[in-house]
């Protein structure tokens, strides 16, 4: 039997004693900086200043969609920036005019920091997709509070941006651990309620009917930049949404739409 994806972690992850929640609700964020009001550059290698995108801080600490709010969804992309698909993700999404939202790998930002620069300078959202990706649940509190304090610190250092958003790796988390995030960082943790799982690479046709499919007003769509097939998909997908009348927004768009139905 092919097991899923958090089990086939779960076995190459080190077996880290669990930890209880006392340690994570006494650590303590760094000071956020100001956002950098510094030019990034473009596509094109101009610079311009970055695009004002909203950010999402209502109180909400845990979301999966965005029950009411009429026809729209979401993008997000998860575990770039990636060098070669994420420019050709970007590019796509600019030639349809449609926002969306990266949840990023903070050593891939460290790798790869023109691509998220080009990201935030383009008007899309980034969020925090940890440090190096693990399986969140595998480790104690002071990693896990490790894990995205380095991941929105380098984000913050290379796009000049402090985002609000969270995501955890396989979707492993607790809610426990999410209401302590949204109060000492003012993350809020993003699940979703669209999976093609791309991951599997079934191909771009299948990915591209998995998401048409079942996609539904307030949608929070997952699908992985790092994936070739992927990016192909969304040349079917971006089009598709538009033609049944939804229309895409950044997942803080989303929740701040939501809030005002």
């Amino acid at each position: 039997m092919e097991m899923d994806r958090r089990t086939f972690a779960r076995l190459l992850a080190s077996a880290a004693a669990l930890g209880g929640v006392s340690a994570l609700m006494g650590c303590q964020g760094r000071e956020a900086k100001p956002e950098a009001e510094v030019p990034l550059p473009t596509a094109g290698g101009a610079a311009r200043k970055p695009v004002s995108t909203a950010r999402y801080t209502g109180p909400e600490t845990w979301v999966r969609s965005v029950p009411g709010v009429g026809p729209y969804v979401s993008l997000t992309f998860d575990d770039g920036p990636h060098p070669v698909n994420t420019p050709r993700l970007l590019d796509l999404l600019a030639r349809e005019g449609v926002l969306a939202t990266f949840f990023l790998i903070g050593k891939n930002v460290e790798a790869y920091p023109a691509v998220a620069q080009r990201i935030v300078a383009e008007g899309h959202e980034v969020g925090n997709h940890t440090w190096s990706h693990p399986d969140l649940m595998l480790l104690s509190d002071e990693r896990v509070a490790g894990e995205v304090e380095k991941c929105q610190t380098v984000i913050r250092e290379v796009t000049g941006r402090t985002g609000t958003l969270f995501r955890p790796p396989y979707g492993s988390f607790s809610r426990t651990r999410g209401a302590w995030l949204k109060g000492t960082y003012g993350l809020t943790t993003v699940m979703w309620s669209v999976d093609p799982q791309d991951w599997r690479l079934p191909g771009a046709s299948v990915v591209a009917q998995r998401m048409l499919g079942a996609v539904h007003q307030g949608a929070i769509l997952l699908a992985h930049d790092i994936h070739a097939p992927t990016i192909e998909a969304m040349r079917t997908v971006v089009p598709g949404l538009k033609s049944r009348g939804y229309e895409c927004l950044t997942t803080s768009g989303l929740l701040a739409r939501g809030a005002m139905s």
